[in-house]
């Protein structure tokens, strides 16, 4: 910071993986820590767990402060992250997740029930640097109960995150358009908004009145994954047997993406890739050409038709994020029953969104409130 205050805490998120991650040069720290490992990255950092574990092991060091990861890993990841750490003789900590962060017991800012692990992981982040910090200044270290304290938990109550599990109510569309929006962009984090969408979304009239509001999905995803995993575990989260759990599905583009060199595939490919072979003989030739956007509407035209439902999702390819939510305000209006739209498949297209609605922080100044 430009104002002379300094900087008392630095906190550093790798970008990719870690072993070979810029911020790696970073020779000591006060304690690090390794999430929810998830198949991301792959053409990286590899295609299994435990080659990713090793990736991301390659932050801990030794004669540093304590590392940490949670318990919700594979027992195989966990096992890699601890030969990472015995080999630089790096303390290891594995921490139980919902062992002192409880839902129901704690309030947290940032919502969806996957929350509680980050928590977790904050936590004992927290609690090293203050040990480290107080040893320093020659006092005894702190006991974790002692941290459990008010200021803590006030920290987890008021913690935001932009584009993660967040709602946003626009004024704009006068109540009749509610968003959930999530950067989700692997089969897991995907997994965890829909979670959040189906516990949350639906206004408080129509649940009372039984009644259905509509649900909108607008996806997109970086053409450098494959994207029948997310795309079909989203087909299968229905309603019931019958339904689709969303009556429209808009595949947008991103206002803005990260630059790539690798080719979009084409519908046959990404079916091979998947060891769905069979579904080469679906792909009409002349659509082998398309948008990316008109390939993953493609792709769930197939999925549909291998995991079937009496009723199903109306897609559209190549409207715009604007077209999108003028559509829906105008149907919402003229039928007057409102729209849950659930955001996910990629951060450009939570920023993207953002951007559209004209969202802004409410304290955006870079430093905290005091």
């Amino acid at each position: 910071f430009d104002d002379g205050m300094g900087i008392d805490v630095a906190i550093i998120e790798v970008g990719i993986g870690g072993r070979f991650d810029a911020t790696n040069l970073l020779d000591t720290y006060a304690a690090c820590c390794i999430a929810t490992l998830d198949l991301d990255h792959t053409n990286l950092l590899g295609d299994t767990l435990e080659k990713i574990a090793w990736e991301k092991g390659g932050i801990i060091k030794g004669s540093c402060g304590p590392a940490f990861t949670v318990d919700c890993n594979t027992v195989s990841s966990i096992d890699v992250l601890r030969c990472c750490a015995d080999d630089v003789a790096a303390p290891f900590n594995v921490i139980a997740v919902g062992s002192r962060v409880k839902l129901g017991e704690w309030t947290l800012g940032l919502k969806g029930d996957h929350q509680v692990i980050n928590a977790e992981l904050a936590l004992s982040l927290c609690e090293a640097f203050m040990n480290r910090h107080e040893v320093l200044k020659g006092k005894k270290s702190i006991n974790s109960s002692d941290r459990i304290d008010s200021l803590i938990k006030y920290a987890f109550e008021n913690t935001s995150w932009p584009g993660r599990c967040q709602f946003i109510r626009p004024s704009r569309y006068q109540d009749y358009i509610h968003i959930y929006l999530d950067g989700a962009h692997t089969l897991e984090s995907v997994s965890c908004c829909l979670n959040w969408f189906i516990a949350n979304s639906g206004s408080e009239k129509y649940r009372e009145n039984m009644l259905r509001s509509r649900k909108i999905l607008i996806f997109n995803c970086g053409h450098e994954r494959n994207p029948v995993d997310m795309l079909k575990h989203i087909i299968l989260a229905r309603q019931n047997e019958d339904e689709s759990l969303f009556d429209d599905i808009y595949f947008c583009c991103a206002k803005s993406a990260r630059p790539s060199a690798m080719p979009k595939p084409t519908v046959h490919s990404i079916l091979e890739e998947a060891g769905m072979i069979n579904a080469a003989s679906t792909c009409h030739e002349e659509k082998l050409k398309s948008s990316w956007q008109e390939t993953l509407a493609e792709l769930w035209r197939y999925l549909d038709r291998v995991f079937p439902c009496k009723r199903t999702s109306c897609l559209h390819a190549g409207v715009s994020i604007e077209e999108v939510f003028d559509i829906l305000h105008r149907e919402t209006v003229d039928s007057n029953v409102p729209a849950d739209v659930c955001v996910m498949g990629s951060l450009y297209l939570a920023g993207s969104v953002l951007q559209v609605l004209e969202w802004n922080e409410e304290n955006a100044t870079g430093r905290i409130s005091r």
